[in-house]
C-alpha cells in the first residue's frame, strides 16, 4: 500500500498593527473618554503628570487620571472635589453630567467611525495597496500596515 499524502502545512503570516484601525480605535477610545471624564485622551492620560494642570481639568466635571489616582491613594488634600472649582462634584456625578453632555457624541463615534473607515478602506483599497507595496521596506519590519 502507498504511502498516504500529508498536505503541506500552511504557513501563517504575522499580523500587522493597522494604522487605520488603529486611529479609528483611538477616535472611539477618545469620544468615550471625552463622554465619561469631560476631556479628551491626551489631557485625560496626561493632565496632572507631565507638567501642572491644564485648563483641560479646571473644573470639576473634567476629571483626569491624575485626579483619579490622588483621590483613591488618599494623596488629594482638596475637600471640596474633583478639579480647582469649589462645587465639588463626586465622580459618580461628574461621569452622569458628562455623559448627559457627550454621551451622543460617544455613541455615534462607536458606530460611525468603524463604518467610515470600512466605507474608505473598501473605496480606496487600490491606492492603500500602492502605498503598502512603495513603504514596504520600511514598514514590514516595523509589523505595520496603512
Amino acid at each position: 500500500m502507498a504511502a498516504r499524502k500529508k498536505k503541506p502545512t500552511r504557513r501563517r503570516r504575522k499580523a500587522k498593527i493597522s494604522l487605520i484601525n488603529t486611529a479609528v480605535s483611538l477616535g472611539v477610545v477618545s469620544a468615550w473618554t471625552r463622554a465619561t471624564a469631560g476631556m479628551g485622551l491626551a489631557p485625560f492620560l496626561t493632565d496632572g503628570w507631565v507638567g501642572p494642570k491644564s485648563s483641560a481639568s479646571d473644573n470639576s466635571w473634567e476629571v483626569s487620571l491624575y485626579e483619579i489616582m490622588t483621590t483613591l491613594t488618599g494623596m488629594d488634600t482638596t475637600e471640596h472635589g474633583f478639579g480647582s472649582s469649589g462645587k465639588g462634584l463626586k465622580l459618580g456625578e461628574s461621569v452622569q453630567k458628562n455623559f448627559k453632555a457627550h454621551g451622543g457624541a460617544a455613541i455615534a463615534a462607536t458606530i460611525l467611525l468603524p463604518l467610515g473607515a470600512t466605507l474608505l478602506t473598501g473605496f480606496a483599497r487600490k491606492q492603500i495597496n500602492q502605498v503598502n507595496r512603495l513603504a514596504e521596506p520600511i514598514m514590514k519590519p516595523l509589523g505595520v500596515k496603512l
